[in-house]
């Protein structure tokens, strides 16, 4: 059983209001995408990596590539309207250049730039026994649930909330027969996971980073960076 990297980058960026989208955009001096790309790369557990994108970001992709010296890329994927359409595009493509549907699919969002070589571990090796896994981290504030926005319906225990983060990961031909089988338009598939989910695919989770955070407004890019610095520093440390 081999184990490949699907990294989702089809998204705009609306809402952060850049003129590129947000995982293009520069962090410490490298594109936002180069960096899980990198980690996916440098990992012994991973057979090949796909990046599903849009057609006028193909070539950049490329020079990405290039200039970090990514190592075990396959190719890029078409984005699709919908980010389940990416996924399936992508899973499509895994299937053409070398992995079975046996093999596992991490699906990794590009604008989580700090993805680390034990949350990809842990990722694998879930999704090859339990056959689906998600990153999670445990929640930290009291959630609160309001279904009209204005008034507060119920406060769920915190103990049983978690913050969804990626990899979502999965045995291909699960994560396949999940997307194809579950209509499109049902308001409760979020994501992959999700999509498993309702397809009656049980989902293990999986201990997640403080670290990978999602870009999605300004200031993360700053978070980002500070943490970038921190890793940087513990390194020279040791």
């Amino acid at each position: 059983m081999k184990a490949f990297a699907l990294i989702v980058a089809g998204g705009k960026g609306v809402r952060f209001g850049a003129q590129v989208p947000k995982q293009y955009l520069k962090l410490s001096g490298r594109e936002i995408i180069s960096y899980s790309m990198e980690a996916f790369s440098v990992h012994p557990g991973i057979s090949g990596i796909c990046v599903a994108a849009r057609e006028e970001w193909k070539e950049h992709i490329g020079e990405v590539v290039h200039d970090q010296r990514i190592g075990r890329f396959l190719g890029v994927a078409q984005a699709g309207k919908e980010r389940r359409d990416s996924v399936l595009n992508g899973l499509l493509f895994l299937l053409s250049h070398g992995a079975d549907e046996e093999d596992v699919v991490l699906v990794h969002d590009a604008a989580r730039p700090l993805l680390s070589e034990e949350v990809i571990s842990r990722n694998i090796e879930a999704a090859s026994v339990h056959g689906a896994c998600v990153t999670v981290m445990p929640e930290t504030d009291t959630p609160v649930i309001s279904l009209d926005g204005e008034t507060v319906s119920q406060m769920p225990p915190r103990r049983t909330v978690f913050r969804n983060q990626t990899p979502q990961s999965f045995r291909i031909g699960l994560l396949l027969d999940a997307l194809n089988t579950v209509p499109q338009d049902n308001p409760n598939v979020t994501d992959d996971c999700s999509a498993a989910m309702i397809a009656g695919h049980p989902v293990r989770m999986v201990e997640g980073s403080p670290a990978l955070i999602k870009i999605t407004r300004q200031e993360d890019i700053l978070f980002a960076q500070q943490l970038l610095e921190h890793q940087k520093e513990q390194k020279d440390v040791l």
